[in-house]
């Protein structure tokens, strides 16, 4: 079930691919007792991941006592291409195919990201390589990156195309904020020294608030569900791992630091608290916490776990590596500037950058970043030891002889902690979900429910957006159509012919967005039309 926050829809695409490269995979072996447990681990030394390590400079211990460590290997990598080899070459001399994902969450593919995409296409990628690249909603898989002549122009259209539908989005999104930031009447409202403007100033500010969390959720928040939903798909992967994230960083119009407008504000401010009036204090100490939420929440993003969500790539042995980028908008208004703002998709690709050797680099010259981590090794450890209990692993903690190293690994390996974590929140709080979905002569059929519902007029019933695109094996879009749906039920079933669609292979997305909530829901199902 790939339901998610619309902010990091690609995520879940990973999920859906997973058919595509099963040559590749292997499934995730569930059992109930082990021989032995795996425990990959990373060092690190002052950021630099430490290499040439042995086996005695390492000690494991199960809730406090000491294992002994059966099994050592040691994994060193580096992205760089390997020397071409030739047509003559044999199987044995060729290169190895390693598994990329590409993610772009970007909102304009200039002319330093595209000469930065050259230089992965000249310089990073390989033939043999298996290439999933995501940007927006929309992703394209290559199963041998050689195989495709046409691969780099793919590549490119994707990330232009899904460029160009973020930022007009994410502008159309900021320019409302604008217009209904009446910066003007804002002004007189101080100058007013009025309990009537100090009622306007409040309405303002509350709706600045209410303006920049509707912006976080859209575009910014993340959930723990989609790092583990990515996570499982990667450690089914069978090769050297590889994701690569473009990111370029989100912007926010803000009332301009140090501007006259905001000194005349906190002036006003002052004024009503020192009023003798208790009403014009009251509201002088309301417009006050605003401005102070206000602050806090331009500063600090949700409580997300990047820590433990981390924890989740350190047995699949992928490396991340990150690039930040700026984007630039003008707010036109000398009274607003477009401020860059913290994220939790940000402080969670450090994170993960960090947990999984990469590098994190902050810079709009993505060629000279892409050649800075081509040289960059990534070096982790696999240990493995036999369990007093094979049916049940305890709290696990690696040591290394230098005190001073900071050493990776997850402590709790065969716990599936995140998956409990899941089920109970949606236990408590459950999200829509799309469940019996069907397409069967030429009819698509599914069921929504777990949404949640609402009083309105006297009322209670669900509302639902829902969103149905069909895409051809060519990528061409043949249907794409929304629909608001009211349910006073707790479940909603829908199905709707396509004659139309003549023989092959197609794509049908639906998207459900419960608008109670804010939750919403996506599933792609590939039908083999006939």
């Amino acid at each position: 079930m790939n339901c998610k926050n619309a902010s990091f829809a690609f995520l879940f695409f990973l999920v859906l691919f997973a058919s595509l490269s099963a040559q590749t995979e292997e499934p995730i072996k569930e059992t109930v007792s082990v021989i032995n447990v795996e425990v990959p681990v990373r060092v690190f030394s002052d950021g630099q991941s430490v290499s040439g390590l042995t086996k005695d400079d390492f000690q494991i211990t199960e809730d406090g006592k000491p294992q002994q460590i059966n099994g050592f290997h040691v994994f060193h990598k580096k992205i760089g291409a390997a020397t071409e080899a030739t047509e003559s070459s044999s199987p044995a001399q060729q290169p190895a195919g390693r598994y990329f994902v590409l993610i772009f969450r970007t909102y304009s593919c200039n002319e330093k990201l595209e000469k930065g995409l050259q230089y992965l296409f000249d310089k990073v990628l390989r033939p043999q390589d298996q290439v999933f690249v995501m940007a927006g909603n929309r992703s394209l898989m290559f199963e041998q990156l050689g195989a495709d002549s046409e691969a780099q122009s793919k590549i490119l259209d994707l990330v232009r195309s899904e460029s160009k539908v973020a930022h007009n989005r994410t502008l159309n999104f900021l320019r409302s904020i604008e217009q209904s930031l009446n910066m003007n009447k804002f002004r007189m409202a101080i100058g007013g020294r009025a309990a009537l403007s100090a009622d306007y100033l409040t309405n303002f500010l509350d709706s600045y608030l209410r303006a920049w969390q509707d912006f976080k959720r859209r575009y910014l928040s993340l959930e723990l569900d989609k790092f583990y939903y990515f996570s499982r798909h990667l450690e089914r992967i069978r090769k050297e791992k590889w994701v690569l994230n473009f990111y370029q960083l989100e912007q926010f119009p803000q009332i301009a630091l140090g501007s006259e407008i905001e000194r005349e504000l906190n002036s006003y401010i002052g004024t009503l608290e020192e009023s003798m009036n208790p009403t014009l204090i009251g509201q002088g100490r309301i417009l006050k916490k605003l401005l102070q939420s206000i602050e806090m929440e331009m500063k600090v993003t949700k409580d997300f776990p990047a820590e433990e969500a981390s924890k989740l790539f350190y047995k699949v042995n992928a490396t991340f590596h990150s690039f930040f980028m700026r984007a630039f908008y003008d707010a036109g208004n000398p009274e607003l500037e477009f401020h860059n703002v913290a994220s939790d998709i940000e402080n969670s690709l450090r994170a993960l950058t960090e947990a999984t050797g990469g590098t994190l680099i902050s810079s709009n010259d993505v060629e000279a970043s892409l050649a800075t981590i081509g040289g960059k090794t990534d070096d982790y450890y696999l240990l493995t030891y036999e369990p007093t209990n094979a049916k049940k692993i305890g709290k696990l903690k690696v040591t290394v002889k230098d005190k001073k190293f900071k050493v990776l690994y997850d402590n709790n390996i065969r716990a599936d902690y995140i998956n409990e974590y899941l089920k109970k929140r949606d236990r408590e709080n459950p999200s829509v979900k799309i469940t019996e979905l069907s397409f069967q002569k030429k009819q698509l059929a599914f069921v929504i429910r777990d949404y949640s519902q609402a009083k309105l007029k006297g009322e209670t019933s669900g509302l639902l957006m829902v969103r149905i695109r069909i895409k051809n094996d060519r990528e061409q879009s043949l249907f794409d159509q929304s629909k608001s749906l009211k349910s006073a039920k707790k479940t909603f079933s829908l199905s709707l012919d396509f004659d139309f669609l003549a023989a092959g292979k197609y794509d049908i997305i639906i998207d459900v967005l419960d608008q109670v909530s804010g939750k919403t829901c996506t599933e792609v199902i590939q039908p083999l039309v006939k």
